[in-house]
Parts: structure tokens; sequence; C-alpha cells
């Protein structure tokens, strides 16, 4: 995901030394993508799961792409983050970490 990554370099081009950040990534998926073509594009189908879900009939989908971890961590390696605490998350299939880091003062 090119757009994210410049996203984040950029966040953390903007942050202090001695900075936290807390960041939430998704980096895989419990269905294949076939699954969320048919949410996406079949009429209907998402606003069912919806009601399935006990939310809005037109509540939208989520966008939530995955990103490769090797290419976060490398950043935050790059600017001498040394220690970070992460958190896996699942949210309905959509697996990610949740990652909190602060950015050493003296390097």
């Amino acid at each position: 995901m090119k757009r994210g990554e410049r996203i984040f370099r950029n966040l953390l081009g903007h942050m202090e030394k001695g900075g936290v950040c807390v960041l939430q990534l998704k980096y895989a998926d419990r269905f294949n993508k076939t699954v969320s073509f048919i949410r996406d594009h079949v009429p209907l189908v998402n606003n069912v799961i919806n009601m399935i879900r006990g939310r809005k009939f037109f509540q939208p989908t989520m966008q939530m792409n995955a990103y490769d971890l090797n290419k976060i961590f490398l950043m935050m390696q790059k600017i001498n983050v040394r220690d970070f605490y992460a958190e896996y998350t699942d949210h309905v299939g959509h697996f990610g970490l949740r990652i909190y880091f602060k950015w050493p003062k003296e390097v």
C-alpha cells in the first residue's frame, strides 16, 4: 500500500525526538479477496451483513488496506526506534497490529 506507506513516512518526519506514536495496521485477512469483492460489488450483500451484525442498513464498509510490516518496521528502525510494543487486533477477520513506540530523545 504505497499511499499508506507515504503517509506513515510523513508522520515519522513530523515526530519530535521523544515523541510517542500509536498506529494500527492491517496485515492480513481471514477471508479471501472474493468475499470482499462480493461484499463490495454485489447489491445488498453489505446491507444484509450490516443487519445481521446489528448495524444500520446503509452503514458503509470501512476500507482496510493491508500493509507490509517489514517496510513499516524498517522505517521505524531507520529513525532509531529501538523498542516498541504491539498488540494483535482482529476486526471481523481483518488481522492487524496496534503498535506503540517512542522516538528516542538521543540518537
